[in-house]
């Protein structure tokens, strides 16, 4: 599953190629994407165009709708173009604390130092614009046994609750602008 916005940066035309891949490999996995954003006409327009019976868009939900939604999805995706750099001091995907918090792995597809994903074990980090690369961790992950895959949650859950935490972030600006 994917939510959030259907921009040129959040790079959506590699989860759809990715599922022709996955597509032409099972008929057991289902793509949802969740949100609005001025490319959905295009990325729709190239659902169809490669024929993808395996893709599903959404409309946008309601921000208080979303954790209940996460709990219908084995697997979440987050991915950007390729720009070296872009994510060099950081970056503000509320969806990645959202998806680690519904313990449910991620593909994490962004080029980024801080990589939330890889540090707590949450899920595969592969390159950004690689269907293949998408395709095959998408596999890797649904072919894992549900308890493996509820492990590989539980991390991020776990990574979220103990650096994530309002009244820990608070601590942690405190110590930084006081000491």
């Amino acid at each position: 599953m994917y939510t959030g916005a259907l921009g040129l940066a959040n790079n959506v035309e590699t989860f759809l190629r990715a599922g022709k891949i996955i597509g032409q490999k099972t008929n057991k996995i289902k793509l949802l994407i969740i949100g609005e954003g001025v490319r959905k006409k295009q990325l729709i327009n190239l659902k169809k165009k490669l024929n993808l019976n395996n893709v599903i868009f959404f409309d946008e939900i309601k921000k208080k709708d979303v954790p209940g939604v996460l709990f219908l999805a084995d697997i979440f995706w987050i991915g950007t173009k390729n720009v070296k750099n872009l994510y060099k001091y950081g970056f503000s995907f509320n969806k990645l604390f959202e998806y680690m918090a519904s313990k449910r792995p991620i593909v994490f597809s962004v080029d980024a130092e801080y990589n939330p994903v890889k540090e707590s074990g949450a899920g595969i980090v592969i390159e950004p614009e690689n269907s293949q690369s998408l395709a095959d961790a998408i596999l890797k992950l649904f072919y894992m046994s549900k308890t493996e895959r509820e492990e590989i949650g539980i991390k991020g859950l776990k990574y979220v609750k103990d650096k994530h935490e309002w009244n820990i972030l608070a601590k942690e600006f405190m110590k930084f602008v006081f000491e």
